[in-house]
């Protein structure tokens, strides 16, 4: 810590030692905010992920899990079986 400094110094890194203070994360996709969309009331990076995700899911829907069987929990299904 620097002398006289009021909080201790953090720095964000990835994993791979790859500061990102300052700098940020470069985009998997890049989207341009067309300022005529955006006044729209329409932002194209959510439009984006949106078609990206749905993209996705058609390409691997998701699977049902089945449900369990079914329990008895009467009375008579809880008793000690011997």
């Amino acid at each position: 810590m620097e002398e006289g400094s009021p909080c201790p110094k953090a720095v964000f890194m990835t994993t791979t030692a790859l500061v990102l203070e300052g700098e940020g994360v470069a985009p998997d996709i890049e989207v341009w905010d067309d300022p005529n969309i955006l006044v729209q009331g329409r932002d194209p990076q959510v439009e984006r992920v949106v078609e990206e995700v749905l993209k996705s899911l058609k390409a691997n829907p998701p699977r049902k899990t089945p449900a369990p069987p079914l329990e008895d929990r009467t009375s008579k299904g809880l008793k000690v079986k011997k």
